[in-house]
């Protein structure tokens, strides 16, 4: 989910013999034989050699063959054994052997030989001064000034000014007249000042531009997989839930952008600064054909705030099967309240889901989390997840959803709210429930304001007669209630005389005003 990026391309293996040719940078992994050679700026990790060869920037895929050759910049992985050479700006990791060498600048984790050879402390400068040298200056070519004095005065600039040369002019190459002196002056930029001459400044400035640009692009293209990686998990459990409960299909999706507005709106207003956590499960790898929920997929995390980065997290080793079955086990051992058996499930899940992000959390001051969950999650009670010492609860407060695209966010405080409440205490087919009687009258008249009504008052029509009379914004319903995989039909609200199914919700109206809370309340509700 991290943008790789690809070594590159190593060019062609086949061996490259040089003889009598301008050869401008030469990428490939074969080997290159010179002789008499200025060699400038090489990147190789393993000996290359030389005859005769002044080399300059060469791409090639397929054998060369060059006679007295400017040599400059060369990146090979082939060996490289030089004779009689000038060398500067050598990164390498295998040996080099050098006879005769003007030596400057040389980058490498083995010890080089050198025989008769002057050394120059630059800055990524070299400048070497010969008699009757052919020296040929190219695009971002160093060129080098000759009189078997080697000075520098860098600062990753070759200056070459010279007499009795021999000349070679190549494209955008400026021809050299020796004057028996080494200057160096630099800024980055190699320059050659003649008598009758062009001069050429090139730059280091494209290179830095580039890995800016390069920088910038990798850092976008992060964050562009982060939001699509958003925004796949959103349209997928959206989708889920409006296949489920035959919802409208034109809901439109809400973005990233509109994410973090929202998130900085609830802050500005509450002064709670909440997190989204999407858990789902991913394809380790993208088969054709394969389920769309393979017990196989990883578990993975994504963290949203309001405005620091997205952060995406791979629980390498953690799979859909392992995950659901530990949730599985957690569920039923913390419903049962004579076990305290549920503490290492709930540990489990605390180290799967909540220990990848805690550092982020603490770093950003969250003090609220709202999880969205995958198939087979959204039952559990995320709330009893324990690090060994405390709850999750204990830590922040919790909410869920089942995506931000259905969910109506718009903040209401419920403080003052009026509250609806119902319930029964006595079944004809289930467990009496003989603590609601005094639970619904506590919630009336001690904790809000509001109307109660209980057993045979608590039936279908008064639920809509009452709501219709007066928007309660709270609903509290103390029974019984079943939720059923399958069918909508499958699962209830059980009233006194009757069950209220769970596709008879959509038809109350507690969208229009809007239920900002909806209590149901039992053992196993």
């Amino acid at each position: 989910f991290y943008p790789i990026i690809n070594p590159p391309d190593q060019g062609n293996s086949s061996p490259i013999e040089v003889e009598d040719t301008n050869f401008v940078a030469t990428e490939s992994t074969s080997l290159i034989e010179v002789e008499d050679t200025n060699f400038v700026e090489t990147e190789s990790t393993s000996p290359i050699e030389v005859e005769d060869t002044n080399f300059v920037e060469t791409e090639s895929t397929s054998p060369i063959e060059v006679e007295d050759t400017n040599f400059v910049e060369t990146e090979s992985t082939s060996p490289i054994e030089v004779e009689d050479t000038s060398v500067v700006e050598t990164e390498s990791t295998s040996p080099i052997e050098v006879e005769d060498t003007n030596f400057v600048e040389t980058e490498s984790t083995i010890p080089i030989e050198v025989e008769d050879t002057s050394t120059t402390e630059p800055n990524n400068t070299t400048v070497v001064e010969t008699d009757n040298t052919s020296t040929t200056e190219p695009n971002n070519t160093t060129v080098v000034e000759t009189d078997n004095t080697s000075t520098a005065e860098p600062n990753n600039t070759t200056v070459v000014e010279t007499d009795n040369t021999s000349t070679a002019e190549t494209n955008n190459t400026t021809v050299v007249e020796i004057d028996n002196t080494s200057t160096t002056e630099s800024n980055n930029t190699t320059v050659a000042e003649t008598d009758n001459t062009s001069v050429a400044e090139t730059s280091n400035e494209q290179s830095i531009s580039d890995n800016e640009q390069s920088s910038t692009n990798s850092s976008s293209d992060v964050a562009e997989s982060e939001s699509q990686s958003v925004s796949a998990f959103e349209e997928r459990f959206t989708l889920q839930f409006q296949e489920y409960l035959e919802l409208p299909t034109d809901i439109p999706l809400t973005t990233l952008t509109q994410t973090r507005e929202l998130l900085l709106n609830i802050e500005k207003e509450t002064g709670v600064k909440a997190a989204l956590i999407y858990v789902a499960f991913v394809p380790q790898t993208i088969t054709p054909g394969a389920p769309s929920q393979n017990y196989q997929d990883q578990l993975e995390l994504i963290l949203v705030t309001a405005e620091e980065p997205v952060i995406r997290h791979r629980v390498e080793g953690t799979t859909r099967r392992q995950v659901l079955s530990v949730a599985r086990e957690f569920r039923l051992e913390v419903t049962n309240s004579q076990s305290q058996n549920y503490q290492m499930s709930a540990n489990q899940l605390y180290d799967w889901v909540i220990t990848p992000l805690e550092a982020e959390l603490q770093a950003r001051g969250i003090n609220n989390l709202v999880f969205l969950l995958d198939n087979g999650l959204r039952s559990i009670p995320i709330a009893a997840f324990h690090n060994g010492q405390e709850f999750l609860i204990e830590k922040y407060s919790i909410g869920l959803m089942p995506s931000i695209s259905l969910s109506d966010t718009r903040y209401q405080d419920v403080e003052n709210l009026q509250v609806l409440a119902m319930g029964a205490a006595k079944f004809t087919n289930r467990k009496s429930l003989p603590a609601v009687p005094i639970e619904l009258s506590l919630i009336t008249s001690s904790l809000w304001q509001g109307k109660s009504f209980l057993n045979k008052e608590f039936t279908l029509e008064n639920l809509n007669s009452q709501r219709l009379q007066q928007p309660f914004g709270i609903i509290h319903l103390a029974t019984h209630a079943d939720f059923q995989p399958g069918k909508l039909t499958n699962s209830y609200i059980q009233l006194w005389d009757t069950k209220l199914r769970l596709n008879q919700l959509s038809q109350l109206g507690w969208n229009n005003p809007p239920v900002e809370l909806l209590v149901l309340s039992a053992c196993r509700t």
